[in-house]
């Protein structure tokens, strides 16, 4: 991964970066200490964060249907949401119609 230099003007700038850096660090660290505690094999941080950034949604419209399509979470998501609490929306949602989520007037 390439890094560039960060260039601050003022010192609330560096404090702010610093902090927000360091809290990273600390989600991170906490994020793979609840990972270890679970039964099965740790994913890469890497892995980690290549399967979030693959994570997307989309919403569809067709024929006034409407519906909010997520792909699919790679192997290392479903851990990671357990470790958290979390659980991923599903895969399809069918949402209200374009002419009834227009107010009424």
């Amino acid at each position: 991964m390439a890094t560039r230099p960060v260039y601050h003007r003022t010192d609330a700038a560096i404090r702010g970066h610093i902090f927000c850096t360091f809290l990273a660090l600390i989600l991170r660290h906490e994020l793979l200490a609840r990972l270890a505690t679970r039964k099965g094999p740790m994913p890469e941080w890497q892995q980690i964060i290549d399967d979030l950034a693959d994570l997307s949604v989309v919403d569809v419209e067709q024929d006034g249907r409407r519906a909010r399509l997520r792909t699919a979470p790679r192997a290392s998501i479903d851990p990671v949401c357990c470790a958290v609490g979390l659980s991923l929306p599903p895969v399809f949602q069918e949402m209200p119609s374009s002419k009834s989520a227009e107010p009424a007037t």
